[in-house]
């Protein structure tokens, strides 16, 4: 089946809308494979890590974010891939000199339940005064 050109200007309409409001929320986002590689993220977590919106695609999010070669300990990720529930971890990250909450929730459609896939958002929230004693 064919699409109208009426039907491909919506969807390149609503892309876009999709990206400028991905890209405007200021909490960092990163949408994660569950082979812990970083399909998108937003430029507000772009600009905290320091690289270009594209260098992070399809590296591990481990490597990109905590600059390590494998997953950090208690990864939520990890939890959420066996129990397919929301996930929160407060961590410290050193090379920033910050504190972060990290939530990861599944999203789930079902091209990916098909393949049996989860990607997931991480949504990194920079905790501006905590810290932990």
């Amino acid at each position: 089946m064919k699409m109208k050109d009426s039907d491909i200007k919506d969807i390149n309409k609503r892309t876009d809308e999709w990206e400028r409001t991905f890209n405007a929320v200021p909490d960092h986002i990163a949408i994660i494979d569950r082979n812990f590689r970083i399909r998108r993220i937003n430029t507000s977590m772009a600009e905290c890590l320091n690289i270009e919106l594209e260098e992070a695609i399809g590296r591990p999010c481990f490597e990109v974010v905590h600059m390590d070669s494998q997953p950090i300990t208690n990864c939520p990720l990890r939890k959420l891939l066996i129990d397919g529930k929301i996930h929160k971890k407060e961590i410290y990250e050193a090379r920033l000199n910050k504190y972060f909450e990290i939530t990861v929730v599944p999203i789930l459609t079902i091209k990916v339940i098909w393949m049996e896939q989860y990607i997931l958002l991480m949504i990194l929230q920079s905790l501006k005064g905590y810290r932990r004693l």
